[in-house]
Parts: C-alpha cells; sequence; structure tokens
C-alpha cells in the first residue's frame, strides 16, 4: 500500500510503502501484533516512529500514529526510505484491522493476517 502527501505547513513531503500488519498467535497468548511500513524522507535527518493514538474511536480499531522527529544537525539531502516498527501486546487479539495515521491526518486502514 503506497501513500502520497505533501502538508501545506512547507513540511518535507512524504511517502509511505509497504505497509503489513499480522498478530503472531504463537504462545504465550494472547500474541503480539506487529505493524511495519517503510517511509521515504528527503534526509536521514529523522526519526520514525508508531505510537498508540491517545484518541482511540472504535475499541475494535487500532489506531497508530506516525510520528516524525527532526534530528539536531545538518543531513545531506539524499532520498532515505526508513523502516518503521510497532510491536504490541497485550491487547492483539481484540483488534479487527489497524489504522495509520499520518501527520497529515490521512489515515491508511490495514487488515492484518494472523500467523500460527
Amino acid at each position: 500500500m503506497t501513500s502520497f502527501h505533501d502538508r501545506s505547513s512547507g513540511a518535507l513531503p512524504l511517502r509511505t510503502s509497504r505497509w503489513f500488519a499480522w498478530v503472531d498467535r504463537m504462545p504465550p497468548w494472547p500474541g503480539a501484533l506487529h505493524v511495519t511500513g517503510v517511509v521515504v524522507m528527503s534526509s536521514a535527518g529523522y526519526d520514525v516512529r508508531l505510537v498508540p493514538s491517545p484518541q482511540q474511536r472504535d475499541p475494535d480499531v487500532l489506531v497508530l500514529e506516525l510520528e516524525i522527529t527532526e534530528r539536531p544537525g545538518s543531513w545531506p539531502r539524499e532520498v532515505t526510505p526508513i523502516t518503521v516498527r510497532y510491536d504490541g501486546r497485550p491487547e492483539a487479539g481484540t483488534y479487527e484491522k489497524v489504522v495509520v495515521r499520518l501527520p497529515s491526518g490521512q489515515e491508511i486502514p490495514l487488515p492484518f493476517d494472523e500467523t500460527f
């Protein structure tokens, strides 16, 4: 799944791709929820992470916020893919889908698979 967003605030354009979500049902129960994706930034001068949103609207949907933090210092302008990952527990067995919310507010819905 690929998305492109450009914040009008003057921030850098953001491309994301290769979003996957799955629940690992191997013991110990209830399993672990994993979400991964790739965020393409215009330089390596950023830290990117997924964090649960404080505003969970639906108990069946986990909303993860994509947070982007600029690192201090000067970084060369070079397209940089950054892998982002979320590993959660113990609510892994309670969600029907996962939504990644980009800084622009755009949401990427992710149905997930189960592994045993």
